[in-house]
């Protein structure tokens, strides 16, 4: 809601005589009481009052002699202030120029007055009509537009107003229009034209003061706006967000040169930029086509340069289908080639709106002269070969007009380190890297460079992990398999797993391997070709909780004593071996103690191991060792081995 502004009544050095036709002159601000006719015979220039003159008799004509009213720009400030809380009616404003207010002539609750030949500058809004009805303005300026930082013309709740010749500057717009709660100004920044069609440079901005407003706009033209638009194609169209025709009526009469469209859907609040377009039916122009060379061989290229205009703009030129690149002002150049005989350059030319136009009034007379072989092409081009292979080329022969010739070629290759070619062609890799592989046949040669590579990875071996490892009967173990190539780089192995002695042990396929009795059995990982390998060996039978005295001296006894166990589903015969080292490697050798011991039986055994009396002194690292009995003391055979202990000879 526009808030209303208070004006005070009190007589504000409104200086007044009467001259010989009875019209009251008026030399300051002031308030207007008294009905009857009044001149301005003196500008005001920054007047510091809330409002300058205001008017609150009925039946007062206002003449302002073409004097200025100007004001301070002050908050709510208003230049012609016409109001009364009654109302008022049979007012008239003419002559004023008014400026630097935050409303220049304001109407409220006014009716059957007019407003003629003012013009409003730099205001918040230009001319504003509030509560008022039956207000006709006629030949008004608003200049410049942007100036009147809101609106020109500003009406809400304002009943059967009519605009009649309101000039809108700088682009001289010139509106006549009819509406209820509407505000309206010039246009600065309207959106492109919509395809074919073209302003003339006249645009409104309308926005609805309520759900229920309506505009019956019309735009005023000169006959120079038109060209080079079809005048009958003028109507008025409006954007918000995109262009469309505005309602009916919607037309334009071209013997007053106007454009008039209706719009009544603003909705709850929304805004119009508002134009009067028209068709561009005008093709551009072409004003010459130059050719660099009128009489070339078959197959040259032709350079063509080619002038053309449009009333708006050329956005494209095209010579035998091939777009010419714009070069700065109306010119195009691009390349042709030449066919044989004598034959038309067709050019065309075309703007934004679609027009073209077409030239075919410029020739060219081509001679074919003997074909000769001008180019030579090597195939493969540019292969990647691998090293230790073969690659066979070949050469192909154009003439100048691209036609296919024999060729006779002399084969070579630059880098003989890399690949040598044979006199068919054939070239054998020899190393990685590059050569260029040429063929010649006279001064013609053609070339294409080879790339010779390392042999794609593939998989060549399989590691098994763990390695040669011993698990005890009724234990399981993962196995892992990791491939490489033949770089030595992993590679991606997908491998089957198998156990060569099931009765030792077996593995599933996820390489989980479940120890099943004493024995040795390799497993393996392959992928059908490669094959890795480990060795597993079973045992059935533990050695544990080795220990035994601290001290001995020479000539003694030491009492050790370790847990044999046997896992077997059978009774064992096993041997156990205390012996040992110092650190310089000086020996300790027990005898050997012969155990007997039932299908999962587990015994502690004491063994004795006698210290000889030659025997050096110091620290032994001792072990414990166990054989099947008839296996001792054979190496390979040795079952297990028990944890150290350490023993100190005095």
């Amino acid at each position: 809601m526009i808030k209303r502004i208070l004006i005070f009544t009190a007589l504000l050095l409104l200086l007044v005589t009467t001259n010989a036709e009875a019209a009251t002159n008026i030399t300051g601000c002031g308030t207007i009481s008294i009905p009857g006719s009044y001149i301005l015979n003196v500008s005001i220039d920054g007047a510091t009052a809330n409002s300058c003159i205001n008017i609150t008799a009925n039946n007062v004509i206002l003449d302002g002699g073409n004097k200025r009213i100007s004001g301070m720009s002050k908050s709510n400030s208003v230049g012609v202030f016409v109001s009364k809380a009654s109302g008022l009616q049979n007012i008239k404003v003419a002559n004023l120029s008014v400026s630097n207010w935050t409303y220049g002539i304001q109407f409220l609750k006014t009716q059957n007055s007019f407003i003629e030949n003012n013009t409003v500058s730099n205001n918040s809004f230009g001319f504003y009509l509030q509560n008022s009805k039956n207000i006709t303005l006629n030949d008004n300026r608003a200049e410049p537009a942007d100036s009147n930082s809101a609106w020109d013309f500003y009406s809400f709740q304002a009943e059967n107003f009519s605009v009649n010749n309101l000039w809108l500057k700088p682009n001289n717009t010139i509106i006549t229009f009819r509406g209820e709660n509407i505000s309206l100004k010039e246009a600065y920044s309207p959106a492109p034209d919509p395809g074919k069609l073209r302003n003339i440079s006249y645009f409104v901005v309308a926005e609805n003061n309520s759900v229920n407003s309506w505009l019956n706009l019309t735009i005023h033209y000169k006959q120079s706006d038109v060209p080079p638009l079809n005048e009958n194609t003028l109507r008025m169209w409006r954007w918000n967000g995109s262009w469309k025709p505005a309602e009916t009526p919607n037309n334009v009469d071209t013997a007053d040169n106007i454009v008039y469209g209706n719009t009544t859907s603003f909705g709850e609040k929304g805004f119009y930029i508002l134009a009067p377009m028209g068709l561009d039916n005008t093709p551009p122009i072409i004003n010459s086509v130059i050719l660099d060379n009128y009489t070339p061989n078959t197959g040259d290229p032709i350079n063509i340069s080619v002038n053309a205009t449009d009333n708006a703009a050329v956005i494209g030129v095209e010579a035998n289908g091939i777009s010419l690149i714009a070069q700065g002002g109306d010119f195009w150049n691009g390349t042709i080639t030449a066919a044989a005989g004598t034959n038309s350059v067709n050019v065309s030319a075309s703007d934004a709106a679609g027009n073209v136009v077409w030239d075919n009034n410029t020739f060219y007379t081509a001679t074919t002269s003997a074909p000769v072989l001008t180019t030579i092409t090597v195939s493969p081009s540019s292969p990647s070969i691998v090293n230790g292979t073969t690659q066979a080329f070949t050469a192909s022969g154009y003439d100048q007009y691209g036609g296919s010739m024999p060729v006779t070629v002399t084969w070579a290759s630059s880098n003989t380190s890399v690949g040598t070619i044979d006199s068919t062609g054939l070239l054998t890799t020899l190393e990685v890297g590059t050569t260029t592989i040429s063929a010649t046949d006279g001064l013609v040669v053609g070339n294409t460079v080879a790339t010779v590579t390392l042999p794609l990875p593939v998989l060549t071996t399989i590691v098994v992990s763990p390695a040669n490892t011993t698990i005890l009967a009724g234990n399981s173990q993962t196995f892992t398999a990791s491939g490489f190539d033949q770089y030595g780089a992993p590679i991606a192995a997908s491998v089957l797993w198998n156990s060569s002695d099931p009765s030792v042990g077996t593995i599933n396929a996820t390489g989980v391997f479940t120890a099943v009795a004493a024995g040795t059995t390799n497993i393996n990982a392959t992928d059908g070709i490669v094959v890795g390998t480990t060795s597993v060996k079973v045992r059935d039978s533990d050695l544990s909780g080795f220990t035994g005295g601290a001290t001995v001296s020479r000539g003694g006894l030491l009492t050790t004593t370790v847990t044999v166990t046997n896992y077997a589903s059978t009774p064992q015969n096993y041997t156990i071996e205390v012996s040992g080292v110092t650190a310089s490697g000086d020996p300790l050798v027990g005898t050997g103690t012969l155990v007997n011991l039932g299908a999962g039986q587990s015994l502690n055994i004491p063994v004795l191991v006698a210290i000889p009396s030659a025997a050096a002194t110091g620290s032994y690292t001792l072990n414990a060792y166990l054989w099947k009995h008839d296996e001792f003391p054979t190496p390979g055979k040795l079952i297990i081995t028990s944890t150290s202990l350490t023993v100190t000879v005095t």
